[in-house]
């Protein structure tokens, strides 16, 4: 079950009824699921989860953190894993997964200075996200608008499973 709360100043009563600036630079989670959503079936890329960051969640400076729990099929097939942010990608594990495999991946993404400029590590490393096989990634999506999130997964055989056990969603508004 995915669990999607209200975006922060203006949206979501908790906030409207608490003065704005104390929640600058502390993070809170827009979205938690924690519901097992598979993939199986098809050879096509298939979105598995998908939620919104409303508008101005993150300010120019702020950041959000994205965290992953997947688990995979047992075989030498390949699937692949990818993250898109307003359509374009934050993961794309080009590499694929292709023994039984377990991964927690945590994607940070930084505003830099303004609502539309964005650094990450390399969208296209390895599944570790700690390896540094890929150079930064930029973007220039607009967080001062609402942003959709995608999950999305490809598999070489359909017989094959992608399993997204449980996924969470962290913003730290930052003017």
């Amino acid at each position: 079950m995915i669990k999607q709360h209200g975006g922060i100043f203006g949206r979501n009563p908790v906030f409207n009824s608490i003065d704005a600036s104390q929640w600058i630079g502390v993070p809170h989670n827009i979205v938690v699921g924690n519901t097992r959503q598979t993939l199986t079936g098809s050879t096509s890329e298939t979105e598995i989860a998908t939620f919104t960051m409303p508008a101005g969640s993150m300010g120019a400076n702020g950041w959000f953190r994205f965290r992953t729990l997947i688990s995979t099929t047992d075989n030498g097939n390949d699937k692949n894993v990818r993250m898109t942010m307003g359509g374009s990608d934050i993961v794309n594990t080009t590499s694929g997964y292709t023994d039984e495999e377990c991964t927690t991946r945590i994607t940070q993404v930084w505003n830099r200075g303004a609502e539309n400029s964005q650094v990450m590590m390399g969208a296209t490393a390895a599944i570790d996200p700690s390896e540094s096989g890929a150079s930064l990634t930029t973007t220039s999506i607009n967080t001062a608008a609402d942003v959709v999130f995608s999950i999305k997964g490809t598999l070489t055989n359909a017989a094959d499973s992608i399993h997204l056990e449980a996924f969470s969603f962290e913003v730290c508004y930052i003017p």
